[in-house]
């Protein structure tokens, strides 16, 4: 799909399937960083910047939708729903992804399964 470095051309939204974001250091450690879903948007962060944070990879043939920088750039200056809802999605992603690094961090397994049953996470 995407390096990372690589110049960004844009956002993604994924329709079928799963994409792996990595993140590799430049002492070549790596970590996935975010499994994008079906509906999920990723590479958010490629409307302003200049080059991709992370390399995406679609292990098996997925489905999905390129959202060009420009257009994206052009909507979010003349469209004020876009623009909310955009950052609507982006807070709610962001809000996520911070939950299961707090699930991440409790250290009991039997607790940490019971608070992802809770939010309704698959187990």
């Amino acid at each position: 799909m995407f390096f990372q470095n690589n110049p960004t051309a844009g956002l993604y939204y994924l329709i079928s399937r799963t994409i792996n974001l990595k993140r590799s250091s430049s002492s070549g450690h790596s970590v996935i960083i975010h499994r994008a879903h079906a509906g999920d948007t990723f590479a958010e962060a490629s409307v302003v910047s200049d080059t991709y944070h992370c390399t995406a990879t679609a292990l098996v043939e997925s489905q999905l939708i390129e959202c060009s920088r420009s257009a994206i750039e052009s909507l979010f200056n003349s469209d004020l729903n876009f623009a909310k809802s955009m950052a609507s999605r982006f807070a709610r992603q962001m809000q996520q992804s911070r939950r299961r690094v707090e699930l991440l961090s409790i250290r009991a397994a039997d607790e940490r399964i019971l608070e992802a049953i809770g939010d309704g996470l698959p187990v």
